[in-house]
């Protein structure tokens, strides 16, 4: 998925625009990664048989994990 696509998908549904989900909800390291080809993917699957608040908490970490990866 392009990158641009990827943008849009965070504003469907909503009164966000394009810009402001670039500038405001998608930090540029993850989208160097995504564009690297790391992501949270695995992370995501395994969240997905969690609860809303511990499937939350599972994302937020592999995030902060891929971001540490990076530096």
């Amino acid at each position: 998925m392009p990158v641009r696509s990827g943008a849009q998908t965070l504003c469907v549904g909503s009164d966000r625009t394009l810009a402001l989900a670039r500038s405001s909800y998608v930090d540029p390291r993850v989208v160097t990664a995504w564009e690297n080809g790391s992501t949270i993917q695995a992370a995501l699957r395994r969240a997905s048989r969690l609860i809303d608040d511990e499937r939350q908490s599972a994302v937020e970490r592999a995030t902060i994990r891929l971001l540490r990866r990076l530096k």
